[in-house]
């Protein structure tokens, strides 16, 4: 058992679940920004076909599409939008990216890509100025310049490609290896990830057992308290006292009914004698005070106390 001021007596189980708490979340701190300190995420957000593609029942019905660039149609268009974030627990450094980051469209080509959305603009605006998206054209592979990307921005690319592939692929090097950095794949979120999940549904669990292990040791009285009712009759000298140990007593003890009835020595001593020989359980829980002997009552024994006080 520990006694810490002002709680109570808190027992090892209380102990165990708040150790157990802080290292969760010491561990979710370490995962998030220690383990994974350097993360770039892409999200293939849109990879669709554009045209019409009606059910062979109805064609006449539909009307057909045509994809234009440049007086030229595109054959197989399909438009991808793709996100890319700072996923990580710190700033990504221009010289982190010991490889450049690229994406390429297996069975696909550029026919058109455009930067469509940042945050913060400063950050679209500086790959708008260091990508051509003419060198892009007729090209399978989208290379991302080195350019610093601090913790929580973003940004988007769109692109018009033909071709039928569906896929997108990635490759280049950020530093920091496979526990410390890295560009992820990462499917469009749905809620939260499954680790995000993990974490939260063991911290809830350890939380409400810290709040039930804490509610029993505080509600619960003392091991050294007794239950039960008690009266305490005779001397009015100690009646002061007695008072007072009662209100400390059932402050812990909540389970315990005190009474005070100060009589004086002898109408107590003889209150007690007389309950004795009547009912020997009930004269059990009642307690004469008395300032000397009990000359009155031969057949009751008593236990001598020296009461002393002090100046705080």
């Amino acid at each position: 058992m520990f006694d810490f001021s002002g709680f109570g007596s808190i027992n090892i189980e209380t102990v165990i679940a708040a150790v157990t708490l802080f290292g969760t979340s010491i561990v979710w701190l370490l995962d998030r920004y220690l383990l994974r300190r350097k993360r770039l995420v892409y999200r293939v957000q849109v990879d669709a076909q554009i045209g019409v593609h009606p059910k062979q029942n109805r064609a006449r019905e539909m009307v057909d599409v045509e994809v234009v660039h440049q007086g030229t149609v595109v054959q197989d268009p399909s438009i991808v939008l793709l996100r890319l974030d700072n996923a990580g627990g710190t700033d990504i450094d221009a010289r982190d990216m010991q490889d450049k980051v690229s994406f390429v469209f297996p069975d696909r080509k550029i026919v058109r890509m455009k930067v469509v959305e940042s945050q913060p603009d400063s950050l679209g605006k500086m790959l708008e100025s260091r990508m051509n998206p003419a060198d892009y054209v007729d090209t399978e592979k989208l290379v991302v310049p080195r350019i610093a990307i601090n913790r929580g921005d973003h940004f988007k690319f769109l692109l018009v490609l033909s071709g039928r592939g569906r896929d997108v692929a990635h490759s280049g090097y950020l530093a920091g290896g496979s526990t410390g950095g890295g560009v992820y794949h990462e499917p469009r979120p749905r809620g939260p990830g499954r680790r995000t999940l993990m974490f939260g549904a063991t911290t809830l669990v350890l939380v409400g057992a810290l709040v039930a292990f804490f509610l029993v040791d505080v509600l619960q009285p003392p091991d050294d308290c007794e239950s039960g009712q008690l009266r305490v009759i005779g001397s009015t000298a100690v009646e002061p006292t007695m008072t007072e140990l009662r209100s400390a007593y059932v402050t812990d003890c909540t389970q315990a009914d005190i009474t005070i009835a100060a009589n004086g020595s002898r109408s107590g001593v003889r209150s007690l004698s007389g309950l004795g020989a009547q009912d020997g359980t009930a004269a059990s829980k009642v307690i004469a005070m008395s300032d000397g002997p009990a000359e009155d009552a031969p057949t009751l024994r008593g236990d001598r106390w020296r009461w002393s006080c002090s100046p705080w």
